[in-house]
């Protein structure tokens, strides 16, 4: 494991401090762990078993894998703490012993992908968290979180940013992104369905433009690309007239307000996960990651050659933090610019090999 996701874990365990041993002893269901907020969820639960958990958690990692394995799933196949399941969460899943504890991170996030499989990205949210909330039934287990998106509050009204979590949204639910958006908010339907009527231990996070370590190259989120292109000599290349902005949350930073979130007793209810602090247009973030790297790769504005890339893209993304400030006590520290340093220094890793 890169030296900066040891790090990232060991801060997120040392912050979360004694609220982290609800997890000992316990069996922990992980879907979507070959993704990025998966990846750093088993580096996660390997760091507190390795170093504060007595009787370590057992981890159930599932996912389908249809980009494959990676080098990284060697560390984890060789800890007897963690089974690597190949599965698909459209499938009704079956274990051989009771699971306590579901991390439901499992969809299709990525913009290129969920427009070229709208239809899948909808079955994965809906029918793949029906089963999940299904076996969360069947095992009466002790918490079920499910990794929403901010993407159900559509594109906000400037009265609403910062956006609450009581927020309904203003979501197109015919473009191009409403298989993503509106798959989304149903799940969380569901889920809360499954709250009212079965008393399922269901907890909601809207992730708020996560990244850092493990986000790979070829991800296609604004983040990675523009890091890659930079560390490669490539134009950096803007999709858009780069005026949009976002409010970027570090990965450490996010899995502490998830795992304050998720390992409560606060059942029913939607928590935003992000970072207030800074709220940077495109252009901006472009500029940042250049001075970063110290280069003088150029910065161009080009077509994008999928005709409804920006179809719908919201124009301003920031979170209201002030439900999981109050109760959690949450306060995401890490700066734009350390947690570029930082993702920089781990994609070295992953281009330079």
């Amino acid at each position: 494991m890169h030296p900066m996701m040891v790090e990232d874990a060991q801060r997120v365990t040392s912050v979360m401090g004694k609220d982290i041993l609800s997890l000992q002893g316990k069996r922990v269901l992980v879907t979507g762990a070959g993704g990025f907020l998966g990846y750093n969820l088993l580096a996660i639960l390997k760091c507190a078993n390795d170093n504060i958990l007595e009787i370590p958690c057992q981890v159930l990692a599932v996912d389908n894998f249809i980009s494959g394995h990676q080098a990284w799933d060697e560390q984890f196949l060789a800890d007897s703490n963690f089974q690597m399941i190949e599965a698909d969460i459209l499938r009704e899943l079956k274990f051989n012993w009771k699971v306590d504890f579901i991390f439901h991170l499992a969809s299709i996030p990525s913009p290129v992908v969920y427009r070229k499989h709208p239809v899948e990205t909808i079955e994965v949210s809906v029918l793949g968290s029906k089963n999940l909330l299904n076996l969360a039934k069947e095992n009466e287990v002790q918490s079920f979180i499910y990794f929403s998106s901010s993407e159900v509050y559509g594109d906000p009204e400037p009265q609403f940013i910062p956006t609450p979590e009581a927020y309904w949204g203003h979501v197109s639910f015919t473009g191009p992104r409403a298989c993503y958006d509106e798959s989304k908010r149903l799940a969380e339907t569901l889920c809360l369905s499954y709250y009212r009527q079965y008393r399922i231990p269901i907890k909601i996070v809207r992730p708020f433009n996560v990244y850092g370590p493990g986000l790979k190259p070829s991800d296609g989120r604004v983040v990675s690309d523009m890091i890659r292109d930079g560390l490669l000599k490539r134009k950096i290349v803007l999709f858009s007239d780069g005026r949009a902005t976002r409010s970027f949350c570090y990965v450490s930073d996010a899995w502490i307000g998830f795992l304050k979130v998720g390992l409560s007793e606060e059942n029913g209810e939607a928590f935003n996960v992000g970072n207030d602090n800074e709220e940077i247009s495109i252009l901006d973030l472009a500029q940042l990651v250049r001075n970063i790297l110290g280069s003088q790769v150029e910065i161009v504005y080009q077509t994008h050659q999928d005709s409804e890339y920006i179809v719908d893209n919201p124009q301003r993304r920031r979170p209201d933090l002030s439900k999981i400030r109050s109760r959690f006590s949450y306060s995401p520290s890490v700066s734009l610019g350390q947690g570029i340093e930082r993702m920089v220094s781990w994609m070295k890793g992953e281009l330079f090999k």
